[in-house]
């Protein structure tokens, strides 16, 4: 079980701690993936934000240029609805999709870059394609609850 817990909070000793508070705070002595899930879903849903994941969008909102900060909300946004990798081609589609008037793919490509240095998400080539997704599952789950 103890691999589960790993596995869903992604190793994040900060989340796993949080996990078995839930635990021993709810007299939890005997712990099933459905504990395991009910206390994730604690997490990502309470209203005190124990977790502390709106770290993540202040950190956008306070450190990135505005126009940079609007783009990767779009794109967190977006992506935290995939559940594999997404296509560079396929986000910058999206990103002029959803905005009126057209953004460089040179920023949009920058925007990317700048997510994963700050580790939001993860990229990986595949068949010669850059491809992007949230590198914590956790992180994923909460934006996809409160934001996507």
């Amino acid at each position: 079980m103890f691999n589960y817990i790993y596995k869903k909070t992604d190793g994040l000793p900060f989340y796993i701690q949080h996990v078995f508070a839930y635990f021993h705070e709810n007299g939890m002595s005997y712990i099933t993936e459905d504990v395991v899930h009910e206390a994730i879903d604690y997490l990502v849903n309470d209203a005190k934000d124990e977790g502390f994941f709106r770290h993540y969008t202040d950190r956008i909102k306070t450190y990135y240029d505005k126009s940079l900060a609007e783009l990767s909300f779009l794109i967190l946004d977006k992506a935290c609805k995939n559940t594999d990798y997404w296509e560079e081609e396929d986000i910058i589609n999206i990103v002029n999709t959803n905005r009126e008037s057209g953004v460089a793919n040179e920023i949009i490509i920058e925007t990317l870059n700048l997510l994963r240095e700050d580790h939001y998400l993860i990229r990986k080539v595949i068949h010669e394609k850059r491809q992007y997704k949230f590198k914590y599952s956790i992180l994923q789950n909460w934006w996809k609850t409160n934001r996507g």
